[in-house]
């Protein structure tokens, strides 16, 4: 290689490299983590186990520990701005960089909250309720819920559920266990369980199912008829709705969930500990970033932005906030 030619590729590699390094962000926290950091309206807010949290200004990098106690049930989200908080008290909670605001009071089983449209949707063990709205019950204990682009979905022991965010609650039953994802799949659905991909129909039988030798991790829906699946064994797979399987691509490590944003498929892994960004038309890697220490944890995402808590060797929690690039 010539000296021009090694000038130019040191040129290039302080052109794109180095500007994405210096863009990642370290904040050490004093707080035990506990869900995934939730980002709102350039803040990200960080819960603990021990009923502390901690904010963070994005616009001026301060971090700040909150006295005010909250123990999260469920993952915290943002909506209109403000971080919505189903606490152990019993009370809903509205957060925002002015004030804590307590909203209602709740005594049922919470499986989980979610924003659809717009709105927010709290699941109970036996309804489904949108808050300050209409409510529907449920014929079955729910044990689980997910939401996506297109319908917010619940599952039971034997059955699952699913709604646009009307009235109209659709039930299917699902006899293989426990459901751990579901989204809609051109005019059916893809469900999973710990271990197997099905594949169903608009009436929710079954016409293909793809058994994978690892515990399936995260299933994400692509566009309108392709699913992609995160599995133990290092795999994400993207499925036709037929249940064909189009690319597969192995990480370098375990990965923690999937998120679909602007440029691709983002994931992290435990063991290769890695970001990894993926092309969901090729299955080719687009993008990689490992954490400079720590073992990545917990993942959430903008379409600029990764972030992410690492754990270091002394216990001590970060928070990680890095650009992907555009």
């Amino acid at each position: 290689m010539t000296l021009k030619k090694i000038s130019l590729t040191f040129a290039l590699l302080f052109i794109f490299i180095f500007p994405l390094r210096a863009q990642e962000k370290t904040f050490p926290l004093n707080v035990d983590v506990i869900f995934s950091p939730c980002f709102c309206n350039e803040r990200v807010y960080i819960f603990s186990r021990n009923g502390g949290y901690q904010t963070l200004s994005l616009g001026d990098n301060s971090l700040n520990f909150n006295l005010f106690s909250l123990n999260p049930l469920v993952q915290p989200l943002c909506l209109q701005n403000k971080v919505f908080v189903a606490n152990k008290d019993g009370n809903f909670y509205f957060l925002s960089e002015e004030e804590i605001k307590p909203d209602g009071s709740f005594t049922e089983k919470i499986i989980g909250v979610h924003t659809f449209k717009e709105k927010l949707f709290i699941i109970y063990e036996n309804s489904v309720k949108e808050f300050d709205g209409f409510e529907i019950e449920l014929p079955f204990n729910a044990t689980s819920s997910f939401t996506t682009e297109k319908a917010i979905f619940l599952s039971g022991k034997n059955e699952f559920a699913f709604f646009k965010g009307d009235k109209d609650l659709k039930i299917f039953p699902f006899l293989s266990g426990e459901i751990k994802g579901a989204v809609l799949l051109g005019k059916g659905f893809a469900v999973c369980d710990e271990k197997t991909i099905f594949f169903l129909n608009k009436n929710g039988k079954a016409i293909k199912k793809f058994k994978v030798k690892a515990d399936i991790v995260s299933l994400l829906s692509v566009d309108e008829d392709k699913v992609a699946v995160a599995s133990s064994d290092h795999f994400i797979r993207l499925f036709d709705r037929k249940g064909t399987v189009v690319w597969q691509y192995r990480l370098d490590g375990v990965p923690l969930n999937l998120i679909k944003i602007k440029r691709g498929l983002l994931t992290g892994t435990k063991g290769g500990n890695s970001l990894v960004l993926i092309d969901p038309k090729k299955g080719t890697e687009l993008w990689i970033h490992k954490p400079k220490e720590g073992e990545i944890f917990s993942l959430i995402s903008s379409d600029s932005k990764a972030f992410y808590y690492t754990l270091k060797e002394n216990l001590e929690w970060v928070l990680n906030i890095v650009a992907i690039p555009q």
